[in-house]
C-alpha cells in the first residue's frame, strides 16, 4: 500500500511545525487551505510557498523567510511576523489584524484588498507594494516606509493620514 501525496504533505508539515526555531524550509512546497493555527515557523524558509487559504491564526513566523510567498486569502491574524521577509509575497485578500509586522520586509508584496489592522514600527518597509485596495484603517503608518506605493481610491487610509505625501493619485 503505497504513502499518498497528502500523506506525505501532511507529513512534512507535522515535521516543520515540531521544528521548534529551527531553520526549516517549506520552500516551493503547496500547503494550501492548510490548517497551521499557532504553528511555529520562527526563522523557517517558507520562500515560494503556496500558502492560499491557509489558517496561520497566531503562528509564530518571526524572522522567517517568506520571500515570493503566496499567501492570497490566507488568515494570519495574530501571527507574529516580527523581522520576516515578505519581500515579493503575493498577500492579496489576506487578514493581518492584529498581526506583529515590526522590523518586517514588505517591499513589492502585493497587499490588494487585504485587511491590515497590524503593528508596524519604524523599521518596517512597504516601498513599492501594492495597497490598491487595502485597508490600513487602525494602522500607524506614520513611522513606516512607504515609497513607491502603489495606491487607489480603493486604498482605506488611516483617519488623518497624509496619502496624499506619497501619492496624489491615492486620494480616498
Amino acid at each position: 500500500m503505497g504513502i499518498t501525496r497528502r500523506a506525505l504533505l501532511v507529513v512534512a508539515v507535522l515535521t516543520v511545525v515540531a521544528c521548534d526555531r529551527a531553520r526549516a524550509w517549506v520552500g516551493d512546497r503547496n500547503l494550501n487551505f492548510a490548517n497551521l493555527t499557532g504553528a511555529n515557523f520562527t526563522g523557517a524558509n517558507l520562500r515560494y510557498a503556496d500558502l492560499i487559504g491557509a489558517n496561520l491564526i497566531g503562528a509564530n513566523l518571526a524572522g522567517a523567510d517568506l520571500r515570493n510567498t503566496n499567501l492570497r486569502s490566507a488568515d494570519l491574524s495574530g501571527a507574529n511576523l516580527s523581522g520576516a521577509n515578505l519581500y515579493g509575497a503575493n498577500l492579496t485578500n489576506a487578514n493581518f489584524t492584529r498581526a506583529d509586522l515590526t522590523r518586517a520586509n514588505l517591499t513589492n508584496a502585493n497587499f490588494t484588498d487585504a485587511n491590515l489592522h497590524s503593528d508596524l514600527d519604524s523599521d518596517a518597509s512597504f516601498s513599492f507594494a501594492d495597497l490598491r485596495g487595502t485597508n490600513l484603517r487602525g494602522t500607524n503608518l506614520r513611522v513606516v516606509a512607504l515609497n513607491g506605493v502603489q495606491c487607489d481610491s480603493t486604498t482605506r487610509w488611516p483617519v488623518g493620514f497624509p496619502f496624499d505625501e506619497y501619492s496624489p493619485h491615492c486620494a480616498p
